[in-house]
């Protein structure tokens, strides 16, 4: 079976640090089955029910497999081939951990400790969210509903398409996003603010922070706005999304992480006073911004099928990112500063424990391990190589083939 539409609905309760969710998933089925197996780890699963397209409804009984991190629903008579709406009712815990649906704290202007909620999927850890089929190749439509304190902001993947209060809660409901893997479904709630939105071909920019920090987001926003217009004309395809935020949370445990509209950032990634700031910290802004955007096509809109072709993501985000950099700064030399990275990937490629680039992956601890020096550095050099042998023009040609043939979809 396969996954074709989630409805997700969640309710974060950062007084308690747990969160509520229901969800229905459409699943088009292709052999006849009792059992549904899905992803969940750290969630408890309260309900589950089928339905087919004339009505027929029954219940499943939920039982989880935590070291395998899956959920087993078995139904009392057989599900047969064809659509079918699988609603689930579950709840949670905000962990501390960085990853799943976590929370995060920071201190405001009077020094007061603040919470917020965020999110990090990548690799297998949106099933700490919500029961999913957490593969890169079962892509499927999100459409996002958060509900949370009226106080409160919340952004996801796409942008509001309603907002209301009901029972003292706010209710927000986002846009329906493209065909994606679970891994770059997003969602942050907190109090927030935002940059004014600059656009890039429709599509709305803006940085978001914690109150407090926006006077920082401005040098982050500019090479945002630069390197979305310098990637819609070198994969000559316009941005897939329908707005692009960029948001620095305070407690981050990667660089920054590409999901789709709503890239998220540990602020030092994002956040600099341009005034103030050394050169390599205002390169490593730089860098990390345009890698995620670059992301947006190598990654979001067409995805590795599994967790082995990582290389594919990240060697080429990397590479893009240099090629953006240096279009919008040349005075800094970024490929010539890049032989510092490839010099430090090389290094870790002459040990005996070296691997090549495309490596087996199993786990989920595999898929982890995928991102190293190698992936990214020496993808990048290799790709770098590959480019300068064919020409600019042929390779730039070849890229822009590969995303279209594989839009929306997945390729090796």
């Amino acid at each position: 079976m396969r996954p074709t539409r989630y409805e997700l609905r969640l309710e974060p309760d950062l007084t308690t640090l747990t969160f509520a969710g229901e969800q229905t998933v459409t699943l088009e089925v292709a052999e006849p089955t009792s059992q549904i197996v899905l992803n969940a780890v750290e969630l408890t699963i309260d309900e589950a029910t089928i339905t087919n397209a004339r009505g027929d409804s029954r219940r499943g009984a939920p039982l989880a497999d935590e070291p395998a991190e899956r959920c087993r629903l078995t139904f009392p008579s057989t599900i047969e081939p064809g659509t079918w709406r699988l609603r689930l009712a579950f709840r949670g815990t905000l962990n501390d951990k960085l990853r799943g649906f976590y929370r995060s704290s920071y201190k405001d202007p009077n020094g007061e400790v603040r919470l917020m909620a965020a999110t990090q999927f990548e690799a297998t850890d949106a099933r700490r969210a919500f029961p999913c089929w957490d593969e890169p190749d079962f892509k499927a439509v999100f459409a996002v509903t958060l509900v949370i304190d009226p106080k409160l902001t919340a952004v996801s993947n796409t942008a509001v398409v309603g907002e209301r209060v009901e029972g003292g809660r706010k209710i927000v409901a986002f846009a329906d996003s493209m065909k994606m893997s679970t891994y770059l479904v997003a969602f942050v709630v907190g109090e927030l603010e935002a940059t004014d939105p600059v656009l890039v071909g429709k599509a709305p920019v803006r940085v978001w922070c914690v109150p407090g920090k926006r006077r920082l987001a401005a040098f982050g926003h500019e090479i945002a706005v630069a390197s979305l217009r310098f990637f819609e004309d070198y994969y000559g395809l316009p941005y897939p999304g329908d707005k692009l935020d960029l948001l620095a949370i305070p407690d981050f445990a990667a660089g920054a992480m590409e999901n789709l509209g709503a890239i998220t950032f540990r602020e030092t990634a994002l956040l600099v006073d341009e005034r103030a700031a050394s050169h390599s910290e205002l390169e490593r802004v730089a860098d990390v911004v345009a890698h995620e955007n670059a992301h947006m096509w190598f990654g979001d809109l067409v995805t590795m099928t599994w967790w082995n072709g990582i290389w594919l993501n990240e060697a080429f985000a990397t590479f893009m990112e240099m090629l953006a950099v240096d279009a919008w700064k040349p005075e800094w030399q970024r490929w010539t500063t890049f032989g510092v990275s490839r010099a430090a990937a090389l290094a870790v490629d002459g040990l005996h424990s070296t691997r090549p680039i495309e490596f087996h992956v199993e786990a989920p601890r595999d898929a982890d391990a995928m991102f190293d020096v190698l992936t990214y550095e020496k993808g990048a050099s290799v790709l770098r190589m590959l480019e300068q042998h064919l020409g600019p023009a042929v390779f730039r040609d070849g890229v822009r083939e590969y995303l279209r043939r594989h839009a929306y979809a997945n390729a090796d």
